[in-house]
């Protein structure tokens, strides 16, 4: 398949590829717009928390977690092992 059948195709289906374009972009979105909703429900739930203090006391609790997570993705990587 040439650039320019797949060109002609995207231009006559209906959606042009947008939609595709749009999907591609909200998945992208995804990660950014959770992050905000669990911040605004800690805002709603305890204003004080989203402070310095607020902030690094989550830090420092998310950070073992977070080291641990990247620990295990090196070791499936690495290993190729396969847990599904």
């Amino acid at each position: 398949m040439t650039a320019a059948s797949l060109e002609t195709r995207l231009k006559a289906s209906p959606a042009g590829g947008g939609a595709a374009a749009r999907a591609r972009m909200l998945r992208s979105l995804l990660p950014a717009l959770s992050l905000a909703l669990v911040l605004l429900a800690i805002a709603w739930l305890n204003p004080r928390a989203i402070s310095y203090f607020g902030f690094t006391l989550m830090l420092n609790l998310a950070i073992p977690i977070a080291l641990a997570t990247i620990a295990q993705m090196f070791v499936i990587a690495g290993n190729e092992l396969d847990l599904s």
